[in-house]
């Protein structure tokens, strides 16, 4: 839904030189009501306002133009006039983007007066907001969402797992057709497969035990299980190997 809100200008009679840019789906009074609670000395002055949508991305862009001209001194503070910072504003905005805007208390001259609307049209003028229900039902979606594609993505790594440790089954039937065929089997060196096999293994629980994220510590839980699987499976058939060999030789 479209959000619209003020972007406004703020000026402090301690620093004159300096002007406030900020952004609001409040009324700015009320956003300058609260600085003023929560500040001490004298109290910030509302000088300009704008009606717009999208307030958060012209504020930005205003503060970006005066910071490229050197202006920027403080956070959203910028030395400039509070009629500069203005006309900087309506500059990023342009014509057609501008729903209603007001001068608060800076002197208009008769093309301003054209411009800028009274007060009374102003505040004619609310913002839409979005309801809480459907940012609460958003934020629903969005939980839900993220919760399948964990499902799916762990049900992938299952599969994969899965079909690696199917695959070694076909390795038995090969050997025992070699052993019909020949008996002269080549005695086998050390097993360093294996070692890599451990090494992997050790990891994957190393990971499992040490991630932050649930999705890294489940994978890596599941891949310690399968490697540990294929490991024992690979060691059984490198006995059973070594059996029949010996069984040949005698």
């Amino acid at each position: 839904m479209k959000v619209q809100g003020w972007v406004f200008v703020v000026s402090n009679p301690s620093a004159p030189e300096l002007s406030r840019i900020s952004f609001s789906v409040k009324q700015p009074a009320t956003r300058v009501e609260e600085l003023n609670r929560t500040k001490d000395g004298l109290p910030f002055v509302l000088e300009y306002e704008v009606i717009v949508d999208h307030p958060q991305r012209y504020k930005e862009l205003a503060c970006r133009e005066l910071t490229a001209a050197g202006k920027h001194e403080w956070k959203e503070w910028f030395r400039c006039s509070p009629v500069e910072a203005a006309m900087v504003i309506r500059k990023v905005i342009g014509e057609h983007g501008i729903v209603a805007e007001s001068l608060k208390r800076l002197e208009k001259t008769g093309r301003d007066e054209v411009a800028f609307p009274d007060r009374e049209t102003m505040e004619s003028v609310r913002p839409e907001t979005v309801a809480p229900e459907e940012a609460s039902r958003k934020d629903e979606d969005r939980a839900r969402s993220e919760r399948e594609k964990l499902h799916e993505e762990l049900e992938k790594a299952r599969q994969e797992l899965a079909a690696q440790e199917k695959r070694p089954d076909e390795g038995p039937a090969v050997k025992e057709l070699n052993i019909e065929v020949s008996s002269d089997i080549p005695e086998r060196g050390f097993p360093w497969d294996y070692v890599a096999l451990l090494v992997a293994d050790t990891g994957c629980i190393y990971i499992a035990f040490s991630a932050t994220g649930l999705f890294t510590a489940v994978l890596a839980a599941l891949l310690a299980v399968g490697l540990s699987a294929l490991l024992a499976y690979l060691i059984w058939s490198y006995h059973e190997e070594t059996k029949k060999r010996d069984a040949t030789k005698k």
